[in-house]
């Protein structure tokens, strides 16, 4: 039965597994785990946390499987739901995605450039936050964590030309909000540190 359920599509399984179907819910697991795995893994840089969290997502899907709606692909949805579970547990246990990221942070002895680094830091994320989910996730791979477009493309299981359209995107979008976040801003260090994040 398992081997028959393992040759549908993403949708077909998902809609078995609304009908209460575990063996469903198994087969779309063991199809999309490894990737899930590694998303989580870039994000809590801990195996054992990304087991966890790659468990809670099909767990959720269970738990809410007769209204759950989908409006994307299946592994779109995957995708998103462990990256925001994964940044959902760096923020419980006091961390901020910001601890993984390539932007250096302020000299402690400096108390302003700090309190302008947080500002900035919080506003930024809440404009990335506003993009399309799979449009974010890529900019925070590329921008935040330093990956390459390639990297972000197999990690992702897209197109290097898909990443390319996303980034296009999400830097015209930040580049809208540019003027009014750097006025805000007098610490010129904060402005260079955030610089490639806003053009």
């Amino acid at each position: 039965m398992k081997k028959d359920l393992a040759q549908l599509e993403d949708l077909q399984l998902l809609q078995l597994i609304r009908e209460s179907n575990d063996l469903a819910l198994q087969v779309l697991f063991d199809k999309h785990y490894d990737a899930l795995l590694e998303l989580a893994v870039h994000f809590l840089k801990n195996l054992s946390l990304a087991e966890e969290i790659v468990a809670d997502v099909f767990l959720k899907i269970w738990e809410k499987r007769e209204t759950l709606a989908i409006r994307q692909t299946p592994k779109a949805y995957l995708l998103v739901a462990t990256k925001n579970l994964s940044l959902n547990m760096l923020a419980k246990e006091k961390f901020s995605f910001r601890q993984n990221s390539i932007i250096e942070e302020p000299d402690a002895e400096d108390p302003e450039a700090i309190l302008q680094y947080d500002q900035l830091f919080q506003q930024v994320d809440q404009l990335i936050s506003e993009m399309p989910a799979q449009r974010q996730l890529v900019f925070r791979l590329n921008r935040l964590d330093g990956l390459r477009y390639k990297e972000i493309a197999d990690l992702l299981d897209i197109s290097v030309e898909t990443v390319q359209k996303h980034m296009t995107q999400a830097v015209k979008f930040m580049s809208r909000h540019k003027a009014h976040i750097t006025s805000m801003v007098h610490n010129i260090s904060t402005l260079i540190t955030f610089a490639a994040l806003l053009c």
